[in-house]
């Protein structure tokens, strides 16, 4: 899809940002949303290629990364200054130190399965990347003691977790072998009575998004699932909270006013005395048309989503 104009619209009807169906406020709100983006994009088209790049940016960017408020501010830097954001944006975007996290998880789940006191291939490296330890004993003692459906477990885990080293096509030999061993394990885990609700949580559809690397509750999903396959229960161990998508929706809420005022010329000084909003306003900067249009399409990509959190947060508390 090479029209950036294309590109923007496909993006505000996606399933994950506008076109869900499951809530008047979508159905009524793409309408609207797209209204609103069309006559901004009118007084901006043609973009600039600078402009055009951070328009890509802003699409790449959701609510669920792991890094979400210092890329809404990276993205308000760049909409202020015409040019994009150096560091990176959306699912790529992922910091050293949080690859190394990724790595300890990984690892000590290997070294659950695998290590032994004459042959211990896994602690050299943990001990590089864990110094601490801090996440080998976590999953050691979410883990407990051993026994089969537990080690059957823990390998399908790691079967959802093939994105760290596998960079495999879906329709690859590698997969079609991991979806026969997938299956081998799954046979066996119910054949010995092992909780079908965690196996159900391994499942793709169930792992999609939330054990991604940007997403951010991957370290308290794989909390989870491991305490989970420790306990013999889903949730054994640590019992559902209920309460993230408000506490996100409340955070964001802190970025987007302000940008909203701005947009609308409304009245920032409210904003420009609070943090984040004086950084957001003062990265915006002077209102210009190719501004505006990418600081309307930031604020209407993460509104939906923020409409999403909160209704979901409020249905599972009880609100």
């Amino acid at each position: 899809m090479n029209n950036p104009e294309e590109r923007w619209k496909s993006e505000v009807r996606a399933g994950h940002r506008w076109g869900r169906e499951w809530s008047e406020f979508f159905t009524r709100g793409l309408p609207r949303e797209f209204d609103e983006l069309e006559k901004l994009w009118q007084a901006a088209a043609p973009l600039g290629e600078s402009d055009v790049a951070i328009m890509d940016q802003v699409i790449a960017l959701e609510i669920c990364h792991w890094n979400l408020n210092d890329g809404i501010v990276a993205l308000t830097e760049a909409i202020g200054t015409h040019q994009p954001a150096s560091a990176g944006i959306g699912h790529g975007a992922l910091s050293s130190e949080r690859w190394t996290e990724i790595w300890a998880y990984y690892l000590g789940l290997q070294h659950y399965l695998w290590a032994k006191p004459e042959q211990d291939s896994f602690s050299p490296v943990l001990d590089k990347i864990d110094q601490d330890g801090t996440v080998r004993n976590k999953v050691s003692v979410y883990l407990g003691e051993r026994n089969e459906v537990k080690e059957l477990l823990v390998q399908r885990l790691l079967y959802s977790l093939n994105w760290i080293t596998s960079r495999f096509s879906w329709n690859s030999t590698w997969h079609k072998a991991q979806d026969a061993g997938i299956k081998v394990l799954e046979d066996r885990i119910q054949e010995l009575g092992g909780d079908m609700e965690i196996l159900k949580r391994l499942k793709w559809h169930e792992v999609d998004g939330r054990l991604q690397p940007c997403s951010h509750k991957l370290f308290r999903r794989l909390d989870i699932i491991i305490s989970s396959i420790g306990a013999g229960k889903w949730r054994g161990s640590i019992p559902f909270r209920g309460t993230d998508g408000l506490e996100l929706a409340q955070t964001l809420d802190t970025y987007l006013e302000p940008v909203s005022a701005w947009i609308q010329d409304g009245e920032t000084v409210h904003y420009q005395k609070t943090e984040p909003g004086s950084i957001v306003l003062s990265n915006l900067g002077k209102p210009d048309p190719a501004k505006r249009f990418l600081a309307k399409l930031l604020l209407s990509l993460l509104t939906s989503q923020w409409i999403a959190a909160k209704l979901k947060g409020e249905k599972r508390s009880g609100k």
